[in-house]
């Protein structure tokens, strides 16, 4: 399933209705690199609500390499572990 594919009529969980799009605050530009496909990049008006998943998951990834560069630095310095 490709999740940027757009269904003809979306709907809104909110109101249960044809999404508005422009008329909603939720409605907002999203650009940047594509989380899903390498390399490829994203510039596409969207509803923040379907948007939700996919960012959480990619802070996560974010957080994650931070993490690991954090530990290489640390060790590299020779600082011992906390705790």
């Amino acid at each position: 399933m490709n999740f940027f594919k757009r269904e003809k009529k979306p709907l809104c969980p909110l109101i249960e209705r044809a999404c508005i799009q422009e008329r909603c605050t939720l409605w907002q530009h999203i650009t940047g690199q594509d989380p899903q496909q390498a390399g490829k990049t994203i510039d596409m008006h969207d509803c923040a609500l379907r948007w939700n998943a996919v960012l959480l998951i990619e802070q996560n990834r974010q957080v994650s390499q931070l993490h690991a560069s954090i530990n290489q630095l640390r060790n590299t310095l020779g600082i011992p572990k906390a705790g």
